[in-house]
């Protein structure tokens, strides 16, 4: 498993799945995770890298708050040629096929694709393998791109002070405001690298610019931290995540 702070890429997903050295996690789960991240890896080549990061995630299940020990898995490319809006969908496609998650969150973008206007959605392919035949077949799911009218907005918040990331006030300070956005239905969830002074919130495009000023406020005000870098990014989206995050945060009710 690796961890790194590459370029800032032109074309990128990301998803999660639970953290199988987590004493929360089954044996089972744990084995279904190895085996996801070692699909995504083998989809890795020249143009595509993955990358794992350690986040502990707060959300909204089931109608009341969860939490979890998950690893965040990032594919990314550098690459600014020969993508294509056909490219794109076709590693969604591969990155939702056999999927642990019930709902997997699976979240993208590309700079390359005017992903931003036009078409509300995508179409992607995904394989459905059945175990008792062993074989697939091929269904058909939806990603919401950002020219929806209500689409994902991912909020990320990066420490930029070296030694406030060492500090181990930051993950006090992160889990502070991580508690206050799920628990007043701001966000439905949050993703928390403390290791490496990042912090991933997921909320609506309505609340977003709210919550980014809460999340500045808070940090700036934190005991560990002096200096945030925030990034707001109106995200490619799965459907059934989409309509998940949708029912979980109250700014869209």
């Amino acid at each position: 498993m690796t961890t790194s702070s590459s370029p800032t890429p032109t074309t990128w997903f990301a998803t999660t799945v639970e953290d199988p050295d987590s004493n929360s996690t089954s044996k089972e789960e744990g084995e279904k995770s190895r085996k996801y991240l070692e699909k995504v890896q083998q989809l890795s080549d020249s143009d595509f890298k993955a990358c794992v990061r350690k986040v502990k995630a707060k959300f909204f299940w089931d109608g009341k708050v969860d939490q979890a020990e998950e690893w965040r898995i990032e594919v990314a490319s550098t690459v600014t040629v020969g993508q294509s809006q056909d490219s794109f969908t076709a590693l969604a496609g591969r990155l939702l096929t056999g999927h642990p998650y019930e709902t997997p969150m699976l979240l993208g973008g590309s700079q390359n694709l005017n992903l931003g206007t036009g078409s509300t959605s995508l179409n992607v392919t995904v394989s459905s393998p059945d175990s008792t035949t062993n074989t697939s077949t091929t269904v058909t799911e939806t990603l919401i791109t950002p020219a929806a009218t209500d689409p994902v907005v991912q909020i990320t918040a990066k420490v930029q002070d070296t030694a406030a990331v060492k500090d181990k006030d930051i993950d006090k300070d992160f889990t502070a405001l991580s508690n206050a956005l799920i628990q007043h239905r701001r966000a439905a969830c949050t993703q928390v690298d403390s290791a490496n002074g990042v912090m991933f919130v997921k909320t609506s495009a309505a609340l977003a610019e709210s919550v980014a000023a809460e999340m500045r406020e808070s940090l700036n005000a934190g005991a560990a931290v002096s200096t945030v870098e925030l990034k707001e990014e109106r995200v490619v989206a799965n459907l059934e995540y989409a309509k998940w995050l949708k029912t979980e945060v109250k700014g869209y009710r």
